[in-house]
């Protein structure tokens, strides 16, 4: 499944939930590249919760509680520990949540930014390539889907394990 599909999945099933002020909400929704960092970042933080919390892990709400209370990187972080996304992948993590950041805290930000250029060029996608203004998001859109589909893979690989056993 494409990146923009699951963002439409997530979106049609969270929404709702989703605290934002109607206005800016319309005008962020005319921006795709604003809303798709936007969007991307809590997608990859949703599949995170996802799989960790299929790991065997003790559930409750200290888990819950403990999902809920760390932001997305100190997530991957967590899931690199338990096996479950390899070093690339927290990196490129990182980056992305740095460069959602950078949008989340000034609507006018862009892929040409120098700030986002900064973390762009460290994305696994980017690694050896020139990044300009041009393809920046072209780079950030790749690792998104890059680090979508590890996360995914693994959410399929512990499901299997879970039919498998009952």
């Amino acid at each position: 499944m494409a990146a923009k599909d699951r963002l439409e999945q997530f979106l049609e099933e969270h929404g709702d939930k989703v605290l934002v002020d109607p206005k800016l909400w319309e005008s962020v929704k005319k921006d795709n590249r604003w809303y798709s960092v936007f969007f991307q970042d809590i997608t990859l933080d949703w599949m995170l919760v996802a799989i960790i919390e299929r790991t065997g892990l003790r559930r409750g709400k200290e888990l819950k509680t403990l999902m809920y209370s760390i932001n997305i990187v100190q997530k991957a972080k967590l899931a690199y520990c338990l096996g479950i996304i390899n070093k690339t992948t927290i990196d490129d993590l990182e980056h992305i949540h740095e460069i959602r950041n950078i949008f989340a805290h000034n609507y006018k930000a862009s892929f040409a930014n120098t700030k986002v250029l900064k973390h762009v060029r460290k994305l696994s996608t980017a690694k050896g390539q020139e990044v300009t203004e041009k393809n920046s998001y072209k780079f950030y859109s790749d690792a998104t889907t890059n680090c979508l589909d590890i996360i995914d893979a693994q959410y399929k690989k512990q499901t299997m394990k879970g039919t498998q056993k009952g």
